[in-house]
């Protein structure tokens, strides 16, 4: 079978979802069999393969395969090996321009689906453009399985979610504290204050990977409902399964929440994405969504 390409899976769920959304849009464009390579997952310590949690059919790439195509004998193939193993030592990705690679983090390059000998693609594709005019399919590939664990609690906050005028807020913190990531509260003042401006009767169902820890005070004047941290770990879709069946969002500079966002099924939804996103790049907001300066 020559006629395949190779999509590298990596990164937490957020980051899965939006390069599986991605291999969505090469395979429609392209008419190619697409193969996926999960290797990296083996020495990555902090992250795990999760896309197994929705009723995916990936085919797996062979060693032998991922190695025909991504270090080939071509002058390209060549060339990317160079660049994968020296890519770190670049502050600016585009001084060696591989097709395979974003233009920078988040930024839209459309000249990835053009190149026709290409065939291994890595990066985290973390823009709605890329899978655009495949919305229906990557959508229908994102539904969550039943609940597995802590069953009566996620039912018991799903049930409130769907009965009142739900807006999740998300605050990120964990990994995000020693890169300096968190966002600061006035994001989250500035938005609270957004959502009550124009939504009526909102419910604040705030969501986070520590809970305990995140300053509440700019909720003091809001109707909010704490999730209670039970959902950790391999387990922790549920929290995103629980924030997007919310009708509208306060969403963290994070690829868990955005994710959470897209996938809401209300077209009057109001979504608040905080400025700058992260690494300065607001690329990843999607055109509808509310910008808020911080």
């Amino acid at each position: 079978m020559d006629n395949y390409r190779i999509v590298n899976i990596m990164g937490g769920l957020g980051n899965q979802m939006f390069i599986y959304a991605f291999s969505l849009a090469l395979k429609n464009k392209k008419k190619d069999h697409i193969l996926y390579d999960i290797s990296n997952f083996k020495l990555d310590k902090l992250r795990n393969y999760e896309l197994d949690l929705f009723n995916l059919k990936l085919e797996l790439a062979t060693e032998e395969q991922i190695k025909k195509v991504r270090l080939g004998k071509t002058f390209m193939g060549k060339l990317r090996n160079f660049y994968y193993k020296r890519r770190w030592r670049f502050k600016d990705f585009k001084i060696v321009k591989i097709p395979a690679k974003e233009e920078y983090y988040s930024k839209y390059n459309p000249n990835i689906f053009n190149c026709k000998t290409l065939r291994y693609y890595s990066g985290y594709f973390q823009n709605e453009k890329y899978f655009s005019d495949v919305e229906k399919e990557v959508r229908q590939a994102f539904i969550f399985p039943d609940f597995r664990e802590n069953i009566e609690e996620n039912k018991k906050m799903l049930e409130k979610i769907k009965n009142s005028n739900s807006v999740f807020l998300h605050v990120r913190r964990g990994d995000y504290k020693n890169e300096r990531w968190v966002l600061d509260t006035n994001y989250y003042k500035k938005a609270v204050k957004y959502i009550k401006e124009t939504l009526s009767n909102p419910v604040f169902f705030v969501f986070s990977d520590e809970i305990e820890e995140i300053d509440k005070t700019f909720l003091e004047d809001a109707n909010c409902v704490f999730m209670p941290p039970v959902n950790k770990g391999k387990s922790s879709w549920q929290d995103m399964c629980l924030m997007s069946n919310c009708k509208h969002a306060i969403c963290a500079n994070s690829s868990f929440s955005w994710w959470a966002a897209w996938l809401i099924d209300n077209k009057e939804k109001v979504v608040t994405a905080p400025s700058p996103w992260l690494m300065g790049n607001d690329d990843i907001i999607c055109e509808s969504w509310v910008k808020i300066k911080y």
